[in-house]
């Protein structure tokens, strides 16, 4: 990589002694924009690798932009894209949104197939626009999966055993009829207690519906086969949650389509409400700093005839077409993506890894939490293919944002799941 940039300093001062042009700039000059977003501390070891990058490529600064959340890099993104001011590189949860506007950094990486073996052949598939493409556009920050924690102290003080999840698979009616019971020994008109917090979410509902039997794609052509939400699997899934709302197990604001009365999951599980809550691996750092008072757990993905199996998540750092300097742009990501790299930067902020290397047992060594990690790194290799599929397709978030809506207008309008089906359909343009 220091060979390249030398280069290309060389050829600029060659392009401007024939240019005759008496300006003062150099290839010292080459800056990267860089579009991130964490919670204050993920940048803390990127930075660091920055600068050793940085001393590597003496005349290259890397701007890290730190944004506070993932939609407002995304309005930078949506404002910016296909322009000059477009950053470089970008964070984002929604690749699949740019996918016309990526770098190939294939020709500029000293070894491509290597680099691209590090990680999931879906993954570099998502990032693609057609199926002629064979590029690679960008790498996997972390993996997050879907799946399940408990609130140990309700359990405990309501008197219901646990569910034996330590050694045997529980499916979801096991952990449902048990949560209720929970409810029902604790809930009264001083204090809300509910059985279950689920997020309202597509994404998240597709784990459990797939365990159920819901299949959605065909997988022998897994990213660009129709999507299909008529089948047993996802009725049964759906008529369950719409159940659950039906019987009061769930708090009706969760899933509320009104702003102002709609209250987020995680909410009512840190107030001590709920006995099993469905969310993911992300929640980890967030019930570390604010739960204080009871203990909390999380628990393998509960099981159907079908399997267990959590959803897929997390987010990618892509590379952008717009550049100016796509050798140095593919440099750098080819650094961050070496494996000491990698490691330090998922051990110091609790993240699953993207590279398939690290994902292997015994290679990370978190200095907090290790063994709650290690639960959902179990999850994330247990999770069934076509989990990895949904989440790996080009238009993955267009899917689960169509099913959430749907579930939520069949939950908040009292619709069939018929007429469920009929509205995702419609929303997806199934059939037209």
């Amino acid at each position: 990589m220091r060979y390249l940039i030398h280069t290309l300093r060389a050829a600029l001062v060659g392009v401007l002694l024939l240019g005759g042009a008496a300006t003062a700039q150099t290839q010292d000059d080459i800056r990267l924009e860089f579009l991130w977003y964490d919670d204050g501390t993920e940048s803390i070891e990127l930075r660091r690798q920055i600068q050793a990058f940085q001393a590597e490529n003496p005349g290259v600064t890397v701007n890290l932009r730190i944004l506070s959340n993932p939609a407002e890099i995304n309005s930078q993104l949506n404002n910016t894209i296909g322009t000059l001011t477009a950053p470089d590189l970008a964070r984002t949860n929604v690749p699949s949104n740019y996918l016309v506007h990526l770098l190939d950094m294939r020709p500029y990486l000293d070894d491509p197939e290597t680099w691209e073996a590090r990680f999931r052949e879906g993954y570099h598939n998502s990032l693609r626009d057609d199926a002629a493409d064979n590029g690679l556009h960008g790498y996997p920050v972390d993996m997050t999966i879907s799946g399940p924690y408990i609130n140990r102290t309700l359990w405990e003080t309501a008197g219901i055993p646990i569910p034996d999840y330590e050694n045997r698979n529980i499916t979801w009616a096991e952990w449902i009829t048990a949560a209720t019971q929970v409810q029902v020994a604790l809930d009264t008109n001083e204090r809300d207690v509910y059985a279950i917090a689920f997020d309202p979410s597509g994404h998240r509902f597709w784990g459990p519906s797939l365990s159920l039997c819901a299949t959605y794609i065909d997988m022998n052509d897994p990213y660009t086969s129709d999507v299909n939400v008529r089948t047993p699997g996802f009725r049964q899934a759906a008529e369950q949650l719409k159940s659950w709302h039906e019987e009061g197990l769930i708090p009706s604001e969760i899933w509320d389509t009104n702003p102002e009365t709609r209250m987020p999951a995680d909410e009512f599980f840190i107030d001590n409400q709920i006995a099993f809550y469905f969310s993911g691996s992300w929640q980890l750092a967030n019930f570390d700093d604010r739960i204080d008072g009871f203990e909390w757990e999380p628990i393998p993905n509960p099981s159907g005839p079908c399997g267990r199996t959590g959803m897929i998540g997390g987010t990618s750092v892509i590379a952008l077409d717009t550049t100016e300097y796509p050798e140095v742009v593919s440099g750098l990501v080819e650094y961050l993506t070496r494996e000491e790299n990698l490691i330090p930067f998922y051990e110091q902020n609790l993240l699953l890894p993207g590279h398939l290397n690290d994902m292997t047992a015994g290679r990370l060594n978190y200095a907090q939490d290790g063994d709650r990690l290690a639960l959902f790194q179990a999850e994330i290799e247990n999770a069934l293919p076509e989990a990895y599929a949904l989440q790996y397709r080009p238009d993955s978030a267009d899917i689960h944002g169509a099913i959430r809506r749907g579930l939520s207008d069949m939950i908040n309008q009292d619709l069939t799941v018929d007429e469920t089906i009929a509205l995702i359909e419609n929303s997806l343009a199934i059939g037209s």
